[in-house]
């Protein structure tokens, strides 16, 4: 008795494989990446699974926009205590703590610059 096809499997495991690669998502699903390679070929002419496979897509696109906030919160407790830990005689770490400021320097006047051009809006 062979077991019936599993559209939310499949869909979850091929969302997950455009975020995390084949392989982290062939392990997260306990399948064999050469599974997630037949579903995505079976996207193509399985409407079922397009649609849900696209249902998913677009909730997980939706969803990981949500996660920024902390994500950035955390890297900037991250930087933070780089700074303050980290040997000034270490020319890789000034390295890496000089090139994390500027970004997080660009990052502030992109910000500034949106706010203003906002506010004349």
């Amino acid at each position: 008795m062979s077991r019936s096809f599993n559209y939310e499997r499949a869909a979850g495991a091929l969302v997950d494989a455009i975020f995390m690669g084949d392989k982290a998502a062939a392990e997260k699903w306990d399948v064999s990446t050469r599974s997630i390679e037949e579903w995505r070929s079976r996207v193509k002419e399985d409407n079922e699974l397009l649609a849900l496979f696209n249902s998913k897509k677009q909730a997980r696109e939706k969803s990981w926009a949500s996660e920024i906030p902390d994500t950035i919160q955390a890297g900037l407790k991250f930087v933070k205590d780089a700074t303050s830990h980290a040997d000034p005689a270490d020319p890789e770490a000034v390295k890496a703590i000089t090139g994390a400021l500027k970004i997080l320097m660009d990052i502030d006047l992109t910000k500034q610059v949106l706010d203003a051009r906002l506010a004349e809006d």
